[in-house]
């Protein structure tokens, strides 16, 4: 239907900004705090958090794209060009994205990890909400090797494409369960989770038939939570920017990590890595960098960057789960039990959840 122009066009209604008796209100919601670990603030809660989290980084995208495009049509040919619906655009994408900064920060603000993550250099509220929002919604784990996997920084996990997995599933033998517990042990899956999605119609909460079609169907979803994976990137991200900043504990970790990965690359440590990835993509754009036996300087500054993300969620762990269990350490981890490693780095600022400090485990 097109609108009839003949009559003036309604008047454009700015965004409602919050004011200080709904930030008072919002703040009022602590004192109903379930559990310290819920991390429920005002009347947000982790679900909510998590919708508000992948809406305050697009509008932010989107803010900053149209800033850009005015900038554009004042400087390019179309200057001199009024721009004034985008001028009032913006400020009322702004005020959304105002808006929703207001609301994660007081959620997380009453969080029990939130004076811990104040302390550490390059966390801010939001990214600390984002956490909280995907890691929170259920008790801490007893090891952190759950949180790494759940947030996709499990090297053991792959990812596979549909013909792959056809193509695995002809491979192997055995009955349908047999075959998915030998894929999932493949590609680094629990063929229990595996089985279960394949057997229950979350709809209606009804099981049904393990099916070779509903087995590859459930092997084919990502195996990790996608959002927490992007904050875990962004989480990096900022340790990095910290620079060569020496009160800053994760970018020092982060800049001895990059000087480890760079040793061991001269060395040739990571030979059989380079061959494996230049069989796997023949064609790669630094196969010149991959055929002399080393990984390219992109590849080493991510690898010393994921390094430094486990560390970060290895202390959030450690810290989260003492507050939750009286101030008892979690179980020791399997590099620890297993692999016998015995280079324990203890979480900085332990004194901001009022925990007695521990340097071993």
């Amino acid at each position: 239907m097109i609108a009839d122009l003949s009559t003036p066009p309604p008047i454009l209604t700015p965004i409602i900004k919050i004011s200080k008796d709904m930030l008072r209100i919002m703040r009022q919601g602590e004192e109903t705090n379930a559990t310290p670990s819920a991390g429920v603030a005002g009347h947000s809660n982790a679900s909510e958090a998590r919708v508000l989290i992948d809406l305050y980084y697009g509008i932010q995208d989107y803010r900053k794209a149209i800033d850009n495009q005015r900038r554009a049509m004042d400087q390019g040919a179309d200057a001199g060009i009024t721009h004034d619906a985008l001028d009032f655009i913006a400020p009322q994408i702004e005020a959304i994205e105002n808006n929703a900064r207001v609301w994660l920060e007081t959620y997380i603000q009453s969080h029990c990890m939130w004076p811990w993550f104040a302390a550490v250099d390059g966390i801010g509220p939001i990214l600390a909400a984002g956490l909280v929002a995907h890691l929170g919604s259920r008790p801490v784990p007893t090891t952190v090797g759950k949180w790494h996997r759940y947030a996709g920084l499990d090297p053991s996990q792959r990812w596979l494409k549909a013909d792959e997995l056809k193509a695995l599933w002809s491979q192997v033998t055995g009955d349908i369960e047999q075959r998915v517990r030998a894929i999932s042990a493949i590609v680094g899956r629990d063929p229990v989770t595996v089985i279960r999605d394949a057997t229950t119609n979350y709809r209606t909460g009804e099981s049904k038939t393990l099916t070779r079609d509903g087995a590859l169907k459930s092997l084919a979803r990502i195996p990790y939570n996608r959002p927490l994976k992007t904050l875990c990137w962004k989480v990096g991200d900022q340790f990095v920017k910290l620079g060569s900043s020496q009160k800053a504990f994760y970018a020092a970790f982060y800049r001895q990590r990059k000087a480890i990965e760079v040793a061991r690359n001269l060395k040739g440590e990571r030979a059989e890595l380079a061959a494996k990835t230049l069989a796997e993509r023949p064609t790669h754009a630094q196969k010149a960098i991959y055929a002399q036996g080393q990984l390219p300087d992109g590849r080493l500054d991510l690898m010393a960057r994921r390094a430094t993300v486990k560390l970060f969620l290895s202390h959030l762990h450690e810290l989260w789960y003492r507050i939750e269990n009286d101030g008892q350490l979690p179980p020791r981890p399997f590099a620890f039990t297993i692999l016998h490693h015995t280079d324990y780095i203890p979480p900085p600022h332990q004194e901001a959840l009022g925990l007695e400090a521990v340097k071993t485990h």
